[in-house]
């Protein structure tokens, strides 16, 4: 075995999380923190991903860090629904915090679906950070409404039936169902209301010389993010250097659900971060 595996605990952003760090037998000085989606998935995420992942890794010399989102696994804390518009940022700055007290401070991040979002959301603030890999990143913080504001009348008229009252006493419920009529609305109109705050991100990180791969299967959020590469970010991406660039692959990514799906994903991760890894100078050699 090229790695061993130690159970950390550490404090998240209202309580306390469980993690484990995967540790190579020879280290190249980088970790790579590993936030995954939504959903009550333990560490190993489902299909087990994430544990091969960060065995894949050690087996190239990075550390890895792989946790459980509070109310999940060991983690303390009651689990809560993930909504866009309410990220788990705390918690991946609060692990990004933890490995530089173990002295890992060399960062990549490699993050699927809302822990992509998370992970964007909390990336201004994650101090060493050298690389990002972005799977299946949401584009819209609104994706849903959008989606069902293209939906048939048909299904429009089934959910209203089944509205209650007592879902409007919620003001989190009450804001889904303005953007769903807002959204409806702009549908009709032909108008798609923009949401910036994906491209701007992007483009931030561009801008600070971060590395990013977006990588999109035939599923999930793949249209939206076509739909952005014909507005601003197609021109933003086009203007990074490498190895920073977008990837579309024809497996489907959401849950990885497939052995072919799962061993695309390792051989894409470990070969981009070997790309960024060696075109950035090692500490010591920045100083000299």
């Amino acid at each position: 075995m090229t790695h061993e595996e130690q159970l950390a605990f550490f404090p998240g952003d209202n309580t306390n999380l469980a993690g484990i760090l995967t540790v190579p037998s020879t280290s190249n000085g980088l970790v790579v923190l590993l936030p995954w989606g939504a959903g009550a998935y333990p560490s190993s995420a489902r299909n087990r991903i994430r544990t091969r992942l960060a065995r894949a890794l050690a087996d190239r010399g990075y550390h890895s860090f792989r946790f459980d989102y509070q109310g999940v696994g060991e983690s303390d804390g009651e689990y809560r629904v993930a909504t866009m518009g309410n990220p788990y940022t705390g918690d991946v700055l609060a692990a990004s915090e933890w490995l530089r007290t173990q002295g890992l401070d060399r960062l990549m991040v490699v993050a699927n679906c809302f822990g992509a979002w998370s992970s964007l959301s909390a990336a201004p603030l994650i101090r060493g950070l050298e690389g990002m890999i972005l799977v299946n990143c949401p584009v819209r913080r609104d994706h849903k409404e959008v989606n069902a504001a293209h939906r048939p009348w048909q299904w429009w008229v089934r959910h209203v039936r089944r509205l209650r009252v007592s879902k409007l006493r919620s003001a989190q419920s009450r804001a889904r169902y303005r953007r769903l009529v807002t959204t409806k609305a702009g549908a009709l109109v032909r108008i798609r209301q923009k949401d910036v705050r994906f491209t701007q991100a992007i483009s931030h990180l561009i801008t600070d010389g971060i590395p990013l791969l977006l990588m999109y299967g035939s599923d999930g959020f793949r249209p939206d993010f076509e739909a952005e590469l014909g507005r601003e970010l197609g021109p933003i991406l086009d203007s990074a250097a490498a190895p920073t660039r977008s990837l579309f692959v024809t497996e489907r990514v959401e849950g990885f659900a497939t052995l072919a799906s799962q061993n695309l994903l390792i051989e894409t991760v470990t070969s981009w971060l070997d790309e960024v890894v060696k075109r950035t100078p090692r500490p010591t050699e920045q100083a000299s």
